[in-house]
């Protein structure tokens, strides 16, 4: 249940962004009629490949396949993201060829690519607290400047899901599913 508010929320906020294309990129890919239902205006992508980065790449790359001039990418462990923030990050790659919006805990709530970026991923531990600082590393070995965007939290355990309870009592009105799901 708490998957399907996050994911709801997310696609809400995401369909919010003006002058943006809805596409979702989801495994297994045995879920997909699943995501047929939950996203059935926009276009979806089953992710087949073995690890997140892998995944990551694989979403950039269908991007780039669909036509898509810029794409941004964001996962469904922040609901609590406003369209603004994305609008934010489409507003980077006009003048940067990347953006990334951190997460504390080393890691990032979103990322933008302005076109294909070859090796981008490639030698980045995902998942840990180096993420964010391998990827930058890699963006500047390849000489890509890379945009930082505000910092969002994300919910990957347990003191996450009670941080993200507690900043909706002060913030009425975001992500309403996991909001009310919280309440109750």
């Amino acid at each position: 249940e708490l998957y399907r508010a996050f994911l709801a929320d997310t696609l809400d906020t995401c369909r919010a962004v003006r002058g943006a294309a809805l596409a979702v990129s989801f495994a297994p890919a045995a879920a997909a009629a699943w995501f047929a239902e939950a996203a059935p205006d926009g276009l979806r992508w089953p992710q087949t490949e073995p690890d997140f980065g892998a995944r990551v790449a694989g979403a950039f790359e269908r991007a780039w396949e669909a036509g898509f001039e810029r794409a941004v990418i964001v996962g469904a462990d922040t609901p609590h993201l406003r369209a603004a923030a994305i609008e934010a990050a489409f507003a980077a790659l006009e003048r940067a060829p990347a953006a990334v919006g951190p997460c504390p805990d080393g890691g990032f709530h979103l990322l933008g690519l302005a076109a294909p970026a070859p090796g981008l991923f490639e030698g980045v531990a995902w998942s840990t607290d180096r993420t964010l600082t391998d990827l930058e590393a890699r963006a500047a070995a390849l000489g890509l400047s890379l945009a930082r965007l505000p910092e969002l939290f994300d919910v990957d355990d347990g003191d996450d899901l009670a941080r993200l309870a507690d900043h909706l009592t002060r913030a009425p009105g975001v992500c309403p599913r996991t909001a009310a799901l919280l309440r109750g």
